[in-house]
């Protein structure tokens, strides 16, 4: 069986920083106010993640489980939140699909408007 990796609030944080550089490579203009910490939220069922803007600044919040999934889905949770704070993306018009599909083609990430099912991104729960 697979070994379930728990991550730490650093690990996470670098993950974050790490998708938001890519972004800012692929001229993606991600919010300069983006925190650059990531937010876990215990007992959050109902989605993965979301986008809240708070205090003059955006926030990056996950879901406690998806700490349970492999890097890579988490990094992809992790971009879709991001390009919410691009202008023009609180929805997932275009040009949040735009920026979607540059990050999926230029860097391979999974960036979905939704996430249909936790074993999806790799969760059982």
């Amino acid at each position: 069986k697979e070994l379930i990796l728990i991550y730490k609030q650093n690990d996470l944080d670098r993950m974050l920083s790490e998708v938001i550089n890519d972004a800012l490579k692929a001229k993606i203009p991600v919010d300069e106010t983006i925190e650059r910490k990531v937010y876990i939220d215990a007992g959050v069922t109902n989605r993965v993640g979301f986008c809240n803007w708070c205090f003059r600044k955006y926030e990056i919040h996950i879901t406690d489980k998806l700490v349970f999934a492999s890097e890579k889905y988490i990094k992809d949770v992790l971009a879709h939140e991001i390009l919410h704070t691009c202008f023009l993306c609180k929805t997932h018009d275009y040009p949040w699909n735009h920026y979607a599909k540059i990050m999926n083609d230029k860097y391979g990430y999974n960036i979905k408007k939704l996430y249909h099912s936790w074993k999806e991104i790799g969760v059982e729960v």
